[in-house]
């Protein structure tokens, strides 16, 4: 999650980065990482779901990256992607 939503925003006007692939780019992570560890992708879905809402209230105690206006909207869509669920953030200055 932190690849293929952080990343490509946080790296869209850097021309150094313009030509990256971040989806590709996670894909071809979690590959390697399987070559080291196996993964039970019974728990893979939950786990995406649970790092994009820690990321949604770390954006809610202040850190700016997870503030950003286009992460926090494809954040809030992967996790409805993956579960179903809509999510509303809260008002600013009303967490």
């Amino acid at each position: 999650m932190l690849i293929t939503i952080a990343s490509k925003h946080l790296t869209a006007s850097m021309d150094a980065f313009s030509y990256v692939d971040w989806d590709l780019m996670a894909r071809l992570y979690l590959s390697a990482y399987r070559t080291r560890k196996p993964l039970d992708d019974a728990n893979l879905d939950y786990y995406r779901v649970r790092r994009c809402v820690m990321a949604l209230v770390q954006g809610v105690e202040g850190q700016k990256v997870w503030q950003h206006p286009l992460i926090v909207r494809d954040l809030l869509a992967a996790i409805h992607d993956i579960t179903g669920i809509q999510i509303s953030m809260p008002a600013a200055g009303n967490p």
